[in-house]
């Protein structure tokens, strides 16, 4: 089992990103009534996308709550830790699940009445990459429904589920840029920052399924390893955050751009987190360390 100093170091690095995460949502809520305010958000007349509108917010405001519990969860103690972990993952999935039935009141409002098949089929996409959200939420749930203690098997099981949640948010991704690519131009600066958000979802899911293959959790060995893919991932998402943040800076308002701000933050402190729980257990395997020299 990973030792308390080096799992509070990373966990604390997280919990801070976890709350930069929800900060950056509640800042996505904001611009959506910013917006509606403003009057640069028209329904056309139409109660059922003016619904929609309405629980895209409430799911914004469900994914703040989700990732504030989720940011107090890692520095509860071990006996609350995977239920906090559980919660959380588990609102983050009903701010999905609001979205999606949002976005599917769309679809229904576009099959009742005249409107361009682009718009009808960028929505359907983004309803289908909110379902792949869901999923891969109720995927993390189920993951933390064990207790802190864990065999090898559960152990195992729990970073399968985690693998595939991670490749259903790679998923959720790349549906999302395919849906914009239906209303947009092609864009190289634009397009190009959505390549490392999903090859960071890749190497997510690489790593939990690689440790979900070693049946020695509890090896630092390995721990380490799976700790320096998860900081290589986090680094590939900071990537995205950047570019993303390059290409909104003079198109967004300034509700957005702090949005896109606080979503850096919490991939720097991600990378930052992993990088420190890489060097930590690499030092506790080297010899010097398990020899007793200093």
């Amino acid at each position: 089992m990973r030792s308390h100093p080096e799992r509070s170091r990373r966990d604390t690095y997280l919990s801070i990103a976890a709350v930069a995460m929800a900060a950056a949502y509640l800042l996505g809520a904001s611009a959506n009534v910013h917006w509606y305010t403003r009057g640069w958000i028209s329904f056309l007349g139409s109660s059922l996308l003016a619904a929609d509108w309405v629980l895209q917010v409430c799911g914004f405001l469900l994914l703040v709550v989700g990732f504030a519990v989720i940011a107090v969860a890692p520095l509860s103690g071990n006996d609350v830790r995977d239920t906090g972990l559980r919660r959380g993952a588990l609102v983050v999935a009903g701010g999905y699940g609001v979205i999606f039935i949002g976005g599917a009141l769309s679809l229904f409002c576009y099959s009742r009445s005249p409107h361009p098949s682009w718009s009808q089929s960028s929505t359907t996409v983004q309803v289908v990459a909110y379902l792949a959200a869901l999923a891969g939420a109720l995927l993390a749930a189920s993951a933390f429904d064990r207790p802190q203690t864990l065999t090898g098997v559960i152990a195992s099981a729990r970073n399968r589920r985690l693998g595939w949640a991670s490749a259903a948010f790679g998923i959720e991704f790349t549906l999302l840029r395919v849906s914009r690519l239906v209303t947009d131009s092609p864009g190289w600066t634009r397009d190009a920052a959505y390549i490392p958000a999903v090859a960071a979802a890749v190497v997510v899911a690489v790593g939990f399924f690689g440790a979900a293959r070693a049946y020695r959790p509890a090896s630092h060995g390995a721990l380490a390893r799976r700790e320096g893919i998860f900081a290589v991932a986090a680094t590939l998402f900071l990537l995205f955050r950047v570019l993303e943040l390059t290409y909104i800076r003079d198109l967004a308002s300034w509700l957005s751009r702090l949005e896109s701000i606080f979503f850096v933050v919490a991939a720097l402190c991600a990378t930052v987190g992993f990088a420190v729980s890489r060097r930590s257990l690499l030092v506790r395997d080297s010899p010097s360390a398990t020899s007793g020299v200093r």
